[in-house]
């Protein structure tokens, strides 16, 4: 399990590196989740996930 001390926002969960959850933000209030998306795309996880692996060693190093 990973620790960092501040919360990376991302706005996708990847589940079994097949599925993605793609959350959108209400307009009006942005703190809030308006939609969700489930894609079943390997390719696009696998690009996700290394996108996010990489934004958390950035911040992992900082």
């Amino acid at each position: 399990m990973r620790f960092i001390q501040k919360r990376i926002p991302t706005f996708y969960d990847i589940f079994d590196n097949n599925r993605i959850l793609i959350k959108l933000q209400n307009p009006f209030k942005p703190w809030q989740i308006f939609a969700c998306l489930n894609v079943l795309y390997p390719v696009l996880a696998h690009d996700l996930t290394e996108k996010y692996e990489n934004m958390w060693l950035f911040d992992a190093i900082r």
